[in-house]
C-alpha cells in the first residue's frame, strides 16, 4: 500500500506471525514494524487519506481486520471480516473502511465503535446483481467497486446506486487520483474516467502479451 505522501510503502508477509513493514521509498529501509495480531499472512493493506491509519487483512479463518494508528506498533481497532477470500480493502470518506471479496459475494462497510469496528453489509438493491466484488477505490464521497461481469458499481454509503459497464470480463484494478479514475480489465484494456465517472480514453494493452 502506498502512503498518501508517496514517501512510504507498507507490505505484508507470509508466516506464522507475519509482520507488516513500512518502508521509506528513498532509502529502501524499513522505518516501522507492526507484528503480533495476524496469523498466516497479511494479504491486503490500505492507508487512510490522512495517512494516519493503516488497515490490514489477514488469512486466518475469519480473515481478521486490523487498523493501526499513528506511530503505534499495535492494532488499535480489530474486527472479523468473514470466511472466504478478501480481495481488497480501502478507506472511504470519513475513514469508513470497505472490504470486498468473492464469497457470498461480499462487500462490507466498517465504522469504528470504541476498540471494535462494526460491520454493515453493502446493499446491492435493484441497481446491481449480487456477484463477486474484486477491487475498490474511493471517488469523493462515493466508493467504486469492480465486478466479475465488467461493471463498475457506485456506492453511496452502503447502498449501490449505479452500475456502469466498463470492461468485457472482470474489472481487476481501480485507481483514483486528482485527475480522475483508471480501470483495468481482463479484456486487456485500461480505461480513463473523469471524477464524475464519464468515460475517457481507452488503451489496449494486448501488444504487451498476457
Amino acid at each position: 500500500a502506498m502512503h498518501p505522501s508517496r514517501r512510504l510503502v507498507a507490505t505484508g508477509e507470509c508466516g506464522r506471525k507475519p509482520k507488516v513493514l513500512v518502508w521509506d521509498v528513498d532509502t529502501c529501509e524499513p522505518c516501522q514494524t507492526l507484528v503480533g495480531f495476524h496469523e498466516g499472512a497479511v494479504v491486503q493493506l490500505a492507508f487512510s487519506p490522512s495517512g494516519q491509519k493503516l488497515a490490514t487483512v489477514g488469512t486466518d479463518v475469519e480473515h481478521c481486520l486490523a487498523v493501526y494508528e499513528g506511530e503505534r506498533a499495535q492494532a488499535r481497532v480489530t474486527g472479523r471480516v468473514r470466511r472466504g477470500r478478501v480481495l481488497d480493502v480501502a478507506f472511504g470518506e470519513g475513514d469508513v473502511l470497505v472490504t470486498c471479496g468473492d464469497s457470498a459475494p461480499h462487500i462490507a462497510f466498517w465504522q469504528r465503535e470504541g476498540y471494535k469496528i462494526a460491520k454493515r453489509r453493502g446493499v446491492f438493491g435493484k441497481s446491481a446483481k449480487r456477484q463477486p466484488v474484486l477491487c475498490l477505490t474511493p471517488v469523493g464521497a462515493l466508493m467504486l467497486s469492480g465486478t466479475v461481469s465488467g461493471e463498475l458499481y457506485v456506492w453511496s454509503g452502503r447502498n449501490c446506486v449505479k452500475a456502469i459497464l466498463a470492461h468485457r470480463g472482470s474489472v481487476n484494478a481501480l485507481f483514483t487520483c486528482a485527475h480522475g479514475v483508471v480501470s483495468g480489465g481482463v479484456d486487456r484494456k485500461v480505461k480513463l474516467w473523469t471524477l464524475a465517472l464519464e468515460p475517457g480514453a481507452t488503451f489496449d494493452m494486448s501488444a504487451f502479451g498476457s
